[in-house]
């Protein structure tokens, strides 16, 4: 009779843990990439691009915590070229990302923050830079040259050169809130856009080299990320959302 009660004692324990680890397995929903999601961007505005998708049952009066990581790179190479006059370069690299849900009825709505400005979504900066470069070089003295009636002595330049270069590579991640759902299948979709731009203002010394030396370069890239999505009890008494 003992040795009957242990085992059924094991057998409980057992169905106990399984079903803990069943009631888990509901509550959260992931997918992991272990690609890069975008390649390199250069010199582009992009549009907005699903990158990670997955799917959570909800019970009702809960909410959806989202927590979208990424894997984020920036490069920016910014060069001057002057004789002697003032020459600039900019370059801006940004990464941003935003959440979509999809309710049981197919609708569709971003998660929380937004930013919503002039009609246009901006979601979260997940990484942002904006590098200029400016000088005003003397230039480099390369020779002379003498005029042997008058006497006078010209100096030869060429344009003098700045670059700089930056490349980060770093993890980022963000917690979204999509607040009092009701039951029901939810669909959450990571939305990323990576803005890309450059610009130069070469010197006008009427030196044709500055012109072809003076540029400037950006790129962005999103590589390896996950998405984790919780059921959670959220209290929102209108003003903010806590825990």
């Amino acid at each position: 009779m003992k040795k009957s009660l242990i085992a059924l004692a094991a057998v409980l324990s057992v169905i106990l843990v399984s079903g803990s680890a069943f009631a888990a397995s509901s509550k959260v929903a992931m997918q992991v990439s272990n690609e890069a999601l975008i390649t390199q961007q250069t010199n582009t505005v992009m549009a907005w691009t699903p990158i990670l998708t997955t799917t959570l049952h909800m019970p009702s009066n809960q909410s959806l915590l989202i927590t979208p990581s990424l894997e984020t790179a920036l490069y920016t190479n910014t060069q001057v070229a002057s004789n002697g006059n003032k020459s600039t370069a900019s370059a801006s690299a940004q990464i941003r990302v935003k959440c979509v849900i999809t309710d049981p009825n197919g609708n569709q709505t971003d998660a929380l923050p937004t930013e919503l400005g002039n009609g246009v979504d901006n979601g979260v900066a997940y990484d942002c830079r904006i590098q200029t470069l400016s000088a005003t070089l003397q230039g480099i003295i390369t020779g002379a040259t003498a005029n042997l009636t008058t006497g006078q002595v010209s100096l030869v330049t060429e344009p003098s050169i700045i670059d700089l270069i930056l490349q980060t590579q770093s993890a980022h991640s963000f917690n979204f809130m999509f607040p009092n759902v009701s039951a029901g299948d939810y669909t959450v979709t990571v939305y990323a856009m990576i803005d890309t731009l450059n610009g130069t203002s070469p010197a006008t010394s009427g030196d044709l080299s500055t012109l072809t030396t003076t540029a400037a370069q950006a790129w962005a890239a999103i590589g390896v990320g996950s998405l984790s999505v919780e059921d959670v009890g959220i209290v929102n008494d209108g003003t903010e959302i806590s825990m």
